[in-house]
């Protein structure tokens, strides 16, 4: 059996993504996470996933709090509280860079305008 090491994600770099929601990651050296999930929409890597894990309570400082501001598209504040469900299947751009370990992970995502309509 010949086994090829993959990336663990996109190389860095801009990608239209959909948003497809968050799981829970086992608890590891810093505790219990949130894996964002985003797949890629268009381009030559459609259809992989890029991801970005943080940690499960969101503050106004944090990586969770940051993803959460991004794919709620607006400020949070304390006492917010946003349902993820319903913002599954948005478009975004989502900003992919390097870690200090040798993979990638998105940074930030923005939202992109609604397509124009065909005519």
């Amino acid at each position: 059996m010949i086994l090829r090491v993959r990336p663990a994600g996109p190389p860095p770099g801009s990608y239209e993504v959909t948003f497809r929601g968050v799981e829970q990651t086992p608890a590891g050296q810093y505790g219990p996470g949130l894996r964002w999930l985003f797949l890629i929409s268009a381009g030559p890597l459609a259809g992989q996933t890029a991801s970005r894990i943080t940690g499960v309570s969101p503050t106004t400082g944090n990586a969770c709090g940051k993803m959460l501001r991004a794919v709620a598209g607006r400020t949070i504040g304390l006492g917010d509280e946003i349902d993820l469900a319903g913002l599954i299947g948005r478009q975004f751009l989502a900003v992919v860079a390097a870690t200090d370990n040798g993979g990638t992970r998105v940074e930030t995502v923005l939202p992109l305008p609604p397509a124009a309509p065909i005519e």
